[in-house]
């Protein structure tokens, strides 16, 4: 089975943290096609992680790959490549989901001649379509995570990053998005995510415990 991330050694320490490691010496590897798991309290080091693997973060030491390329020297290729959702809300309030849907086409340099078809995709896709003109300021949580998803998947990522999707979201809009998730990961894309709710462990193809940035154990839920 082809690896679709892989990370060896890596760690991490912030400044005036008296020492201490925000990751030590973490190796993973994700499967492709995969929904992965990351399970972990609030201070595990599962935000992190995320934003070294979506090279918004430079890792202190160690090594981490996205299909291939490294994040360290090669974070243009694999943004183009990545999907990725951070917990905050990060769309435009005053936008409508189709001027944010569009915005994100455009900054991903999504073709012109395939961005209206996108665009609908995702928006139908997420069962937004009817809302396209709202501004995303006045969605729903559970719809802004839903807008959030659209926004990342828009250019057609093969891996997507998601940090905590569905912390402060109602059961049944919880529930909504992981049946999304799971038709996003039957096309193919691999999909690693973080949740602090263990029972979301069991929609995971394979979880990782993470405990004060070391991985304590992977395998089936």
């Amino acid at each position: 089975m082809e690896i679709a991330i892989q990370t060896k050694g890596l760690n991490k320490k912030y400044r005036n943290q008296n020492g201490r490691l925000a990751l030590t010496d973490f190796n993973l590897s994700v499967k492709k096609g995969s929904l992965f798991g990351i399970i972990g309290s609030d201070g595990a080091g599962k935000t992190t992680l995320l934003r070294i693997l979506s090279t918004v973060l430079q890792a202190s030491s160690g090594s981490a790959t996205l299909a291939g390329l490294d994040v360290r020297k090669q974070a243009e290729d694999i943004r183009k490549i990545l999907g990725y959702m951070p917990q905050e809300f990060s769309q435009y309030p005053d936008l409508s989901l189709q001027e944010n849907l569009n915005f994100f086409a455009d900054i991903q340099q999504v073709p012109a001649i395939h961005k209206k078809e996108r665009i609908d995709r995702m928006l139908e896709f997420t069962h937004l379509s009817k809302f396209r003109d709202r501004a995303a300021g006045k969605l729903s949580g559970g719809m802004k995570k839903k807008l959030a998803l659209a926004c990342a998947m828009v250019h057609n990522p093969q891996v997507l990053i998601l940090d905590e999707p569905s912390t402060g979201v109602d059961p049944v809009s919880r529930g909504e998005f992981w049946n999304i998730l799971a038709n996003i990961v039957k096309d193919g894309v691999t999909v690693l995510i973080s949740t602090p709710y263990m029972d979301e462990a069991d929609r995971c193809n394979e979880v990782g415990m993470l405990y004060e940035g070391r991985l304590l154990r992977t395998g089936t839920p």
